[in-house]
């Protein structure tokens, strides 16, 4: 969200360099300095945006590492001992859930009701 909020102030900032140029400043000093600034800023932009894009990076790469050791059950949602967890296989195979002995009973008992 922060990322598309700043790409949205890139887009207003090009906007407003674009109607600088447009307004036929010249040789005006302040109409350079407004350009001036306004490339300042954009840069600074640039730049924040890339430093959010790593810090997103590594937090996608921390969570995928920390998500992969980690089995949640299906039914409380708490971490479950691969040890003592049952894993419920989709057709291919692929173990898809996790449960603990306890919540998979539960479950079992309600779908025999």
């Amino acid at each position: 969200m922060l990322i598309s909020i700043q790409y949205n102030l890139i887009e207003t900032l090009v906007r407003m360099m674009t109607v600088c140029e447009y307004a036929d400043y010249g040789n005006q000093p302040q109409g350079k300095m407004e350009i001036g600034t306004t490339l300042l800023v954009l840069q600074n932009l640039k730049t924040k945006i890339s430093e959010l894009r790593i810090q997103c990076e590594d937090l996608k790469k921390l969570h995928s590492e920390t998500k992969s050791n980690t089995l949640l059950c299906s039914h409380c949602a708490s971490p479950v001992i691969k040890s003592q967890a049952i894993g419920v296989k989709d057709s291919f195979g692929k173990e898809k859930s996790f449960f603990h002995n306890e919540c998979f009973r539960a479950l079992w008992r309600d779908t025999d009701t």
